[in-house]
């Protein structure tokens, strides 16, 4: 068995955003010293090698990525956030408000329902043919 890609551009689309995320997270590790950001970086790697290799679990590691970390964690922070609207929205020196993470979360949250809608419509696991060309007949 091996999963397949019909659209090949979501299939490019989805590996430039992966690549982007772990662009992105080395950055953070390297200008923060965060080292605990090493682990988002390591689970795209293993995303990616899934994609790469066409593995029968790569549409299953594509959907529970994106519904865990497209999809659950921005609607959480998203929810505290809307929560804490009173303590921490509005900057108390400046007196602006802060919405920079609430759209950074509703992006996030945009991008993982797209990913994981054309992932169930457009990647496939195929199975082998049945009387496949490995036997030989005499």
């Amino acid at each position: 068995m091996k999963t397949v890609f019909k659209n090949q551009t979501f299939l490019y689309l989805l590996i430039s955003f992966i690549s982007i995320l772990i662009l992105w997270n080395t950055y953070a590790v390297i200008s923060t010293g965060n080292v605990w950001v090493i682990i988002p970086i390591a689970i795209n790697i293993v995303l990616l090698l899934f994609i790469f290799n066409r593995y029968e679990y790569t549409r299953l590691m594509i959907i529970s990525w994106a519904v865990i970390f497209l999809i659950a964690a921005p609607a959480l922070d998203l929810l505290a956030t809307l929560l804490d609207i009173g303590n921490n929205l509005i900057d108390k020196e400046t007196g602006v408000i802060g919405v920079y993470g609430v759209i950074l979360n509703i992006v996030q949250l945009i991008i993982g329902i797209l990913i994981l809608d054309y992932t169930r419509r457009t990647v496939k696991v195929e199975f082998p043919e049945s009387g496949s060309n490995n036997i030989n007949h005499i």
